[in-house]
């Protein structure tokens, strides 16, 4: 899961570390950077999990998610808010699960979208 898709190289690795044995999608849960920024993480949680209930390669069927980054924050509250989906696994990498600190050149850098 990310912002913005296609993560192909991502998808392919770990499709091809799985030796191509389930389905592998990148699913993006807004509009790039834009939604990212300013779309609130339920939303993003929502969306993904109504997408993947009506994905027929994952609808009633036991999957595993990997989050990257958002990705993992995201991912995280699907598993714990998306009734009715089947989650094995969880897997995020580089995900604030505790929180993140944005440094003043990080704000200012993010504050230019909101005019």
């Amino acid at each position: 899961m990310n912002s913005s898709c296609p993560m192909e190289f991502w998808t392919e690795a770990i499709a091809e570390a799985i030796d191509y044995k389930a389905v592998v999608k990148c699913i993006e849960f807004g509009d790039g950077i834009t939604d990212s920024l300013f779309f609130r993480n339920e939303w993003a949680a929502a969306k993904i999990c109504q997408k993947l209930m009506n994905d027929p390669d994952f609808a009633g069927k036991e999957i595993s998610l990997v989050g990257m980054s958002q990705g993992g924050i995201v991912a995280r509250a699907i598993v714990e808010r998306c009734d009715g989906l089947k989650v094995h696994t969880l897997m995020t990498y580089g995900a604030p699960h505790a929180g993140n600190s944005v440094p003043l050149n990080g704000m200012r850098t993010i504050t230019q979208y909101w005019h």
